[in-house]
């Protein structure tokens, strides 16, 4: 009777080979097969690229786009019980990654889809800072404007001296791609980033719609304002002619008013608060 091995080896090139083996026979051979796996900080997103296509189940947004119980049918019980209908840390933080490197029309799908409002922001970052502003303007937001909000967030404002840790979106699928979470609280100041290019600036499709929904993104506009009038990261000169700048002089009494108790209540808003480190990675 023969016995057939097989063996799965990488070559220098990685790329796997397939050697079959037969104990009773002096002859073997293999097969060249190139297989998509590699390194494991690249699993989940290299091991299967059609997690990109919006109709693969292992794509988050199969998950995330619905407000409903639907992924516990689609991906089963034990997945659909940890990524509870769609009100989770895992999809709110995917969404806001997805949404803030290109909004597209899943991002406006997402917002349109999920009117409800009694749920909390499970993807805030600074929460100190959104419920501050929430309060600033009696607003109760829905879990699709608070996409925005966020979405504004992650893009302009620098969480500092705060931990940051790297997830696979489900745990319980393999080539789930992984998404970064964040520490809720911010202790320090923060930052503002991504304004430093007055020519990408002017391209920027994010900044008018921030300007269009700016009571939802009260806190990131006035934080923006508040390094503006400070002087920080050279953004008076960044932002010199541009919507935003316009947007700070139709609005400075209000901004102005809001930043008043915002210094005295709000830790991210208080320069004396210098972070001893920058983010840290759990």
């Amino acid at each position: 009777m023969s016995i057939y091995l097989f063996f799965l080896l990488e070559n220098k090139n990685h790329n796997w080979i397939l050697f079959l083996g037969q104990i009773s026979s002096e002859a073997s051979y293999y097969v060249d097969v190139h297989m998509p796996y590699s390194k494991y900080i690249q699993f989940g997103k290299a091991l299967n690229p059609a997690v990109q296509n919006p109709d693969n189940a292992s794509n988050p947004l199969t998950y995330c786009m619905y407000p409903s119980l639907s992924s516990q049918f689609i991906h089963g019980s034990t997945s659909g019980g940890q990524l509870y209908s769609n009100t989770n840390t895992a999809c709110s933080q995917y969404m806001v990654e997805r949404c803030s490197k290109k909004w597209d029309q899943y991002c406006d799908a997402f917002v349109e889809l999920n009117p409800d409002s009694y749920w909390p922001n499970m993807g805030v970052v600074d929460k100190q800072a959104y419920e501050n502003a929430k309060l600033f303007w009696n607003l109760q937001t829905s879990v699709g404007e608070d996409l925005i909000r966020n979405t504004m967030y992650a893009r302009y404002i620098l969480p500092r001296g705060t931990f940051v840790s790297k997830q696979p979106f489900d745990p319980n699928v393999a080539n789930s791609p992984t998404i970064t979470v964040y520490d809720t609280d911010m202790p320090y100041y923060s930052k503002v980033v991504g304004l430093d290019n007055p020519a990408q600036i002017r391209k920027d499709t994010y900044l008018p719609m921030m300007i269009r929904n700016a009571k939802l993104c009260w806190d990131v506009l006035a934080r923006i304002f508040l390094g503006y009038i400070r002087r920080e990261e050279g953004l008076q000169d960044t932002l010199r002619g541009t919507i935003l700048e316009s947007f700070f002089r139709e609005n400075e009494s209000v901004l102005r008013e809001y930043i008043r108790q915002a210094v005295r209540f709000v830790p991210s808003f208080q320069i004396q608060n210098r972070p001893p480190y920058e983010c840290v990675n759990k």
